[in-house]
């Protein structure tokens, strides 16, 4: 609707103008283009969480687990080169006594990074994780190796999409649609999916994996251009 007042807006200016000759104008039009494509690849971000009343104690065990994570993720198929540090955290521990705040201990963290090439093996990978000692999955990000190739056909669609209203807008006037003016677009969406955080409860005497089905990711597109118009 709004883009329909702006371009009679400037229509009407023109075919007012009191001149004999051709009328020149501008017509402006928006056009949206969506591309689905399906994810082939992942990011998990997992959580080594270990506690004990020293800080050395709480980084060796974190040490200790966060080895035997990475091993159990290669054993999994997971390229060490994949796995990767994001966060590391030593923190006092603190609880309430009395009404007061005592220092309890300490807390140790790991948080890694781990690419999944194949949207497949997710499942797996997590299972293989949690199994080798992390405490939390804190995110799943899904996304497509063909993002580029989807923003291209994006942008192509929203292109042809405001062609089409900004021919159909020339028609109804009367008149006809003549030089591309200028022609920009607005920010294009991020293809990714994020799933939210699991806590590390599942049973891994269970036979079935944890199940990891993303949906489809969207790529849109919005363009707007503008031509010269004329009446004859």
């Amino acid at each position: 609707m709004k883009r329909t007042w702006i371009a009679c807006a400037l229509l009407t200016l023109v075919v007012a103008a009191p001149t004999a000759a051709a009328q020149q104008g501008s017509i402006v039009a928006s056009g949206t283009g969506t591309v689905e494509l399906a994810p082939d690849q992942a990011s998990l971000t997992l959580a080594v969480e270990t506690a004990a009343s020293a800080a050395d104690a709480a980084a060796a065990d974190n040490a200790e687990l966060v080895h035997q994570v990475r091993a159990a993720l290669t054993a999994a198929g997971v390229a060490a080169s994949d796995i990767s540090t994001a966060h590391y955290n030593i923190r006092t521990n603190w609880r309430r006594q009395d009404g007061d705040r005592v220092a309890d201990g300490y807390v140790a963290i790991s948080t890694l990074r781990v690419e999944v090439r194949d949207i497949d093996a997710v499942g797996g990978a997590i299972d293989a994780a949690l199994t080798g000692g992390a405490n939390r999955v804190d995110g799943v990000q899904f996304r497509s190796s063909r993002a580029d190739e989807a923003r291209r056909e994006a942008v192509a669609l929203a292109v042809a999409d405001a062609m089409g209203t900004a021919n159909a807008m020339a028609a109804a006037a009367g008149g006809q649609l003549d030089t591309l003016i200028e022609l920009t677009t607005e920010g294009l969406s991020r293809p990714v999916m994020e799933m939210q955080p699991m806590a590390a409860q599942r049973s891994f005497n269970a036979p079935a994996p944890t199940p990891i089905r993303p949906g489809a990711l969207t790529v849109t597109a919005r363009v707007i251009g503008r031509w010269s118009y004329s009446d004859s």
